[in-house]
């Protein structure tokens, strides 16, 4: 008996064939759900919902050269796609290509002039790279479209304590606490600050108030110091509670070698750890998870230098001389010209 010959998919089945593998991703594992999201973009590739779902997923995972391949793949089929551009902005800045992010930012911005996150991850952009002027304007220009928007409070308080301008970085917090803001991981957000701050006590009692971090979702913790809500009480109870401080770094600690296990590859859980160690007063494996962490997008020098985090290491020559020279990229892909017609600027444009 021979084989039944079977007819090519319609157009219309395939269609519904894709709405349908993304429908049924809905509440499977991460693997399952990458292949049926993947596989509907492959029937559909004009289908923004599956990108979308597919991108928070390799989000929350922090499987960022995914992620980029995957909105790469939609501005290929739609180059005004806001939301790719604004994605593909982000993932740059936060994996050490700050300068190739900015003109995808401007980009998105040219294309939705309103939206809150491009001007923020502008700021973002610009101070990682040491541009604190620019920095500043684009948060503030954040702040006065969304005035409650407390991540671009925050960025503003973080660049001017990285421009040495900590008076003014006080008072900017001092803002921020006595403002209505946004709910957006407010508490680790000010908790980071309130550290940072010298007011340790406040900061404990932020971080109390945070729910446990759970290291299969995304980190509830806030750059730049990538620190979350669990190191930063380590860190306001280590000269007045060394048993609950330690009680909090060996969380601390298990959250983020879980979360590298699951293939995390930003800069959090490697900033994270050089802290943890750094607060246990271990330097050289401090200095060893903050290489990793520079090798794969940190770089905020100035802010390091003062970390109440990392006090142990400031008198520590390895610490200083990784804080010396900007790292140059290095075995990244070149990426396609950005449709804003301004090709995405490398370290040696």
């Amino acid at each position: 008996m021979g084989e039944t010959e079977q007819r090519p998919m319609s157009e219309r089945d395939r269609l519904v064939d894709a709405r349908d593998r993304m429908a049924r991703a809905a509440g499977q594992d991460d693997p399952s759900a990458v292949r049926l999201l993947r596989e509907a973009i492959d029937l559909d590739p004009s289908l923004r919902e599956a990108y979308g779902a597919l991108g928070r997923l390799y989000y929350r995972n922090a499987w960022l050269e995914a992620e980029l391949d995957l909105w790469l793949q939609r501005i290929g089929v739609d180059p005004m796609d806001a939301d790719a551009h604004e994605r593909i902005g982000w993932i740059l800045w936060f994996t050490g290509r700050a300068e190739e992010s900015l003109p995808w930012l401007e980009r998105n911005l040219t294309l939705r002039p309103s939206g809150k996150w491009g001007r923020f991850y502008m700021g973002n952009a610009h101070l990682i790279l040491g541009r604190y002027v620019e920095a500043e304007r684009a948060y503030r220009a954040a702040i006065e479209a969304h005035p409650d928007f407390s991540s671009a409070h925050a960025g503003l308080a973080w660049t001017l304590f990285a421009a040495g301008r900590v008076g003014e970085a006080r008072a900017q917090c001092d803002r921020m606490r006595a403002t209505t803001l946004d709910g957006d991981r407010y508490e680790v957000k000010m908790a980071d600050l309130d550290l940072f701050s010298g007011e340790a006590t406040t900061a404990a009692e932020r971080a109390r108030r945070v729910s446990p971090e759970d290291a299969r979702a995304w980190p509830a913790r806030y750059w730049p110091r990538g620190t979350s809500a669990t190191t930063i009480l380590a860190g306001a109870l280590i000269d007045r509670d060394y048993r609950a401080a330690a009680a909090a770094l060996t969380v601390s600690e298990s959250v983020n070698r879980s979360r590298l296990l699951n293939g995390d590859e930003g800069y959090l859980p490697r900033y994270d750890l050089a802290a943890v160690y750094a607060l246990y007063g271990n330097r050289d494996e401090a200095c060893r998870w903050l290489t990793e962490a520079i090798a794969v997008g940190w770089w905020f020098p100035d802010l390091a230098r003062r970390d109440p985090l990392l006090r142990s290491l400031h008198e520590c020559p390895p610490f200083e001389d990784l804080l010396k020279k900007r790292p140059a990229p290095h075995g990244r892909r070149p990426l396609p010209r950005c449709p804003s017609g301004a090709a995405a600027r490398g370290p040696g444009d």
